[in-house]
């Protein structure tokens, strides 16, 4: 397929998921908080966590199945981390543009005190996330805790603060534990050094000349042999 062809459908297929997912919105909200109340399911625990789980369970699904491959778990956790990133940055950015547009004014959103809790649960855990991926390892103890801190929260919800404050002291400890292993930093600089300070190589589209009686000539341009001209 052509190169604008094939950009012309990748267009095509996002516009028409946009478009989907802007119509089925409302319906889909809607009709998950109609459920809930005909059977007896409060709306907060719809919204915060039935509704993510649905949303994100073709995700869920890819991710599970790349970890379940022995080559394929470093595939599983960058599909997490981006998706992570995405949410922290276009979709949090993105609400507040829609919030105003939606009021036709500019006006902040107000948080509630349940609200800023799990936002600070979840910047906290984020925060150990972070932390144990310093040296770009992910070991089972740490999984285990990230684990267990998130059943905690699940089942006892009147304890998010004092898991937020179990994430940040065992952010610190981890940072101490690993202050000699931290990789991650000299890996995005070789990075950085070899995919956007290198100059490119290979060969360069010829372009026609003209010599002195006028007739067209093409010079050719190679990364070894130097400068060619055919006449």
């Amino acid at each position: 397929m052509r190169r604008g062809r094939r950009y012309g459908v990748i267009l095509s297929l996002v516009g028409v998921g946009g478009l989907v997912t802007i119509l089925g919105a409302q319906p889909f909200v809607g009709g998950l908080i109609e459920i809930g109340g005909a059977l007896g399911i409060s709306q907060y625990l719809l919204i915060q966590w039935l509704a993510p789980f649905l949303t994100e369970f073709p995700e869920t699904v890819t991710v599970l199945y790349w970890a379940a491959r022995s080559n394929r778990g470093s595939l599983a956790m960058g599909n997490l981390i981006s998706s992570k990133l995405n949410q922290w940055t276009l979709l949090v950015g993105t609400i507040p543009i829609v919030y105003n547009v939606a009021l036709a004014r500019f006006q902040s959103i107000a948080l509630t005190q349940l609200q800023i809790s799990e936002l600070f649960l979840t910047a906290s855990q984020s925060i150990y996330g972070v932390v144990c991926l310093l040296d770009l390892q992910l070991s089972s103890r740490e999984a285990l805790t990230l684990l267990a801190l998130f059943l905690v929260q699940f089942f006892i919800p009147p304890l998010r603060l004092e898991v937020s404050a179990v994430y940040l002291i065992l952010a610190a400890v981890e940072l101490f534990l690993t202050r000699g292993r931290i990789v991650i930093f000299r890996q995005v600089g070789q990075i950085l050094r070899e995919y956007v300070h290198k100059r490119p190589q290979g060969r360069t589209k010829a372009w026609p000349r003209r010599n002195k009686k006028g007739l067209r000539s093409e010079s050719r341009r190679t990364s070894t042999s130097g400068t060619r001209r055919l006449s």
